[in-house]
């Protein structure tokens, strides 16, 4: 589906991909490209919230199916969001702050326990698990594209875009090592060409008590993903948005220098924009918010 924006009005077209492509053609640019979690469970099905939801062990205050019964939805985000907001109302209701307060500790156990059950069922466990077929796929799919924004937190499109050797996919995510020699942690810069943009962060970025944000590499042992695995039993959780309602998301958004970016950059589009695998939630208002504010020159949507 095309949502072409001119003059004020949206004129919708059905087309084929490659049909929207060759449209897409511009001799100064490439399209630019906004994935949703349609990506990575196109790869595999355990990205879905209901195989997560079946996964996770969680600490709460009150039995989980029984919770998640009450929401009608599997969704952790949607769980976060109404835990916060009943403790909001608690709060205006009552004096007695108990009840709010485990509210919100459950809401926080919940977006803990989405990063540490992403981590304990991501399928692959490393790079070389995914089948050639499948990179090269994903890989010619991305190449079409000038810029990646991604709003999924697993490691697939990190692992296809470091796997292409000049295949044409966007690389580049702005980080770069803390020593001229080579050594050191990855760290972003501002100043950093960019690609590929984290939207809501990821498994492997990690953010420090300075402010700035480390990227995990590969240490030539077992895996990332165990890598991952070893700092979340530390209490040490990746760079993710997990907050359930737009406005909260905007809120962590705002406190991360990189994410605070990422969506800037987003924010500034020019040209075309393709969406692949996004649902278009209202807990995502924020990424609307940025494609219709003035900055952002995007003239066609191709959904």
């Amino acid at each position: 589906m095309i949502h072409r924006l001119t003059g004020g009005e949206t004129v919708s077209i059905d087309m084929r991909f490659d049909d929207a492509l060759e449209q897409a053609k511009d001799e100064e640019r490439k399209p630019n490209l906004l994935l949703g979690n349609g990506f990575s469970i196109a790869w595999s099905s355990n990205f879905g919230y209901s195989s997560l939801y079946d996964k996770a062990d969680l600490d709460l205050h009150t039995d989980k199916d029984e919770l998640f019964g009450v929401f009608g939805s599997w969704d952790f985000e949607y769980a976060i969001k109404h835990l916060e907001r009943a403790a909001e109302i608690e709060e205006l209701y009552t004096a007695a702050p108990q009840l709010a307060a485990t509210y919100r500790s459950d809401a926080d156990e919940i977006r803990k326990g989405l990063a540490t059950t992403i981590a304990a069922v991501h399928d692959p466990h490393n790079a070389s698990e995914i089948d050639p077929e499948s990179t090269k796929s994903a890989q010619d799919f991305l190449a079409n594209f000038g810029q990646v924004f991604t709003l999924n937190y697993d490691l697939l499109l990190y692992w296809v875009v470091n796997k292409d050797e000049g295949g044409g996919a966007p690389r580049s995510d702005g980080f770069m090592w803390a020593k001229a020699n080579g050594k050191g942690p990855l760290i972003w810069k501002p100043t950093a060409p960019a690609k590929v943009h984290y939207l809501h962060g990821a498994l492997h970025l990690y953010e420090n008590e300075d402010f700035s944000t480390e990227k995990l590499k590969y240490q030539g042992r077992g895996s990332m993903i165990e890598d991952v695995k070893v700092r979340i039993r530390a209490r040490s959780y990746p760079l993710i948005v997990t907050e359930g309602s737009s406005q909260k998301k905007r809120t962590r958004i705002n406190r991360s220098p990189y994410l605070r970016q990422q969506l800037l950059d987003f924010q500034s589009l020019k040209g075309s924009l393709f969406i692949h695998g996004f649902s278009f939630s209202k807990g995502d208002d924020h990424i609307l918010d940025a494609l219709a504010s003035a900055d952002c020159a995007v003239d066609t949507l191709y959904v």
